[in-house]
């Protein structure tokens, strides 16, 4: 049986790592319709900031090249957003990989523009490439990061180019920043790695509160079920059992006129055991319709004293047996 059962956790641990991959790549989409807008605006800046000192014609080409990289990401995000959730689950790798084929061709572009595009003897304007750079790689950490290879695959294409170009240009500005650049990259994959083991611990406690929840509805109806096997029971016993206690009763009332006087306290003992087992079967049906919410309750005052005098004659020989009193 161990082997079977180490094979069965095994195959659980396949299916729930498969589960929580797949929902790393729903995250994925979900939110980078935010991440597409951010990063055209983006380049939309940079193109207004290097219009009139660079070649507008690669500019403008860059500009369209990524518009066009932009629009067939939202169409493959389209796409996945208005499949059903079973065709998310079952083809997740194959939109995993989609998706990461999308942002190597933006990440691509964007290294292909720093190339393009460098411009040395603009300082200000490189500086503030950099820093446009640098804040799109920020900004992807955190969608991106709830699926590492994606983050990676995005942020390596586009800055290591640009910090390449400034490490190549050399000087005592251009190649600290881009060695610089480099730690940044490096930083920040870093922050995106603890997002996204941070984010796979939070799906992983999802699905075990599923599992808890699946479970616990299990046992619920594990306890419905003996609850109504239970009342059954019960109400077939108080029915079954009544007509022997019947019968009971009446052999008592055809052998009472035939006891003597003294016989007559044991004829009483005896009566007294018959009602209280009558009274116990009444219990008995009175719990089965308490199980079926059909009873209503009457409070008022009772007597204990009969009560702890039936008590006292049921049980007081058994008592006196064991020297109680």
């Amino acid at each position: 049986m161990e082997p079977e059962s180490n094979e069965n956790g095994r195959s659980s641990a396949v299916i729930r790592n498969s589960l929580i991959r797949a929902e790393q790549i729903s995250l994925l989409y979900k939110q980078s319709g935010s991440v597409l807008a951010a990063t055209l605006l983006l380049a939309g800046l940079i193109t207004f900031l290097l219009w009139e000192i660079a070649d507008r014609q690669r500019l403008t080409a860059w500009l369209g090249i990524y518009v066009l990289v932009t629009v067939l990401r939202s169409a493959i995000t389209a796409r996945y957003l208005t499949r059903p959730e079973s065709n998310r689950i079952a083809h997740h790798e194959t939109w995993g990989m989609l998706f990461i084929a999308g942002v190597v061709l933006a990440g691509l572009t964007w290294g292909a523009g720093a190339v393009l595009l460098f411009e040395p003897d603009a300082t200000v304007v490189m500086l503030s490439l950099t820093c446009l750079y640098s804040i799109v790689v920020a900004v992807a950490a955190q969608p991106l990061g709830s699926y590492l290879p994606a983050f990676i695959s995005f942020s390596a294409c586009m800055i290591l180019p640009l910090m390449g170009q400034l490490i190549i240009a050399g000087g005592e500005l251009y190649r600290p920043i881009g060695l610089a650049g480099v730690l940044y990259l490096v930083a920040v994959t870093s922050f995106a790695y603890n997002t996204n083991k941070t984010i796979i611990n939070s799906i992983a406690l999802q699905f075990e509160n599923l599992d808890l929840v699946e479970k616990l509805s299990a046992q619920k109806a594990k306890a419905e079920a003996a609850t109504i096997a239970k009342s059954r029971f019960l109400a077939a016993a108080s029915h079954d059992l009544r007509q022997p206690l019947h019968a009971l009763g009446l052999f008592h009332d055809a052998l009472e006129p035939h006891v003597d006087a003294s016989g007559d306290a044991i004829m009483g003992n005896i009566k007294r055991s018959i009602a209280a087992l009558v009274g116990l079967f009444d219990r008995l049906l009175d719990i089965s319709r308490l199980d079926a919410g059909v009873v209503k309750v009457s409070r008022q005052d009772v007597e204990l004293m009969p009560i702890l005098e039936r008590i006292v004659n049921e049980y007081e020989h058994r008592a006196a047996d064991k020297g109680i009193t």
